[in-house]
């Protein structure tokens, strides 16, 4: 824990440095064309089952914005008149076509780079650079036994799962993943999970900038 702590402290410093021009990037795009409030603070569960808050760039349009598990009232009036969308959420928790999301933020969501803020999340103590994602108090109940052990660790900014196969996976295969990162966790295993985020966000970004044609794979 002491070695994972101060990694987390040396990388999420560096992290903020390199960050800081895309950040700048981010804000001015978002007064541009999303208004309203440039982030966000979603309460989650932590270390210890103790609640905390991590912060994201807002990505969802001013109405939609959920609040803290709490859906919408907007989005409960849609995933009411649209049931596969609500078997989706059911399901995953998670829209791919999800209609709260602004313009901006799905660029921001595509490339992951409305979780920049998290790095100073990282910082204070709330989150570590790799581990299980925090979830939401209504998700509990998901994780059954495996509950139990899911609060032994500092939540991560990035994880297993999202290496995995990310929103791909139903929410029972993340619970298996999220507890054999825990159960297996070694220094190694966070820097491999590392550089395949980086790969995986790299490659985000290099799709939404110039594009990818998806039935053939290239630019």
């Amino acid at each position: 824990r002491v070695y994972k702590r101060l990694f987390d402290i040396v990388v999420s410093l560096l992290l903020i440095v390199i960050s800081l021009p895309a950040n700048l990037v981010i804000i001015i795009a978002m007064k541009l064309t999303n208004p309203g409030p440039l982030t966000i603070h979603h309460k989650r569960i932590g270390r210890g089952g103790k609640h905390m808050y991590i912060t994201k760039f807002r990505t969802m349009r001013l109405g939609w914005t959920d609040e803290n598990g709490k859906i919408s009232a907007n989005f409960k009036g849609y995933l009411d008149s649209h049931p596969e969308a609500a078997k989706e959420w059911k399901d995953t928790m998670k829209l791919k076509d999800d209609p709260r999301i602004s313009g901006a933020g799905k660029v921001l969501r595509k490339t992951r780079l409305d979780e920049l803020p998290q790095f100073f999340d990282v910082l204070r103590g709330a989150l570590s650079l790799v581990g299980p994602r925090p979830i939401i108090d209504s998700e509990v109940e998901r994780f059954g036994e495996k509950a139990r052990i899911l609060f032994t660790v500092r939540p991560g900014v990035t994880g297993l799962w999202q290496v995995e196969g990310g929103n791909d996976l139903t929410y029972d295969q993340r619970v298996v993943l999220n507890s054999y990162y825990i159960e297996h966790w070694s220094p190694w295993l966070d820097v491999i999970i590392i550089f395949k985020t980086a790969g995986i966000v790299l490659g985000d970004v290099i799709s939404k900038l110039f594009g990818r044609n998806k039935d053939t794979g290239a630019y």
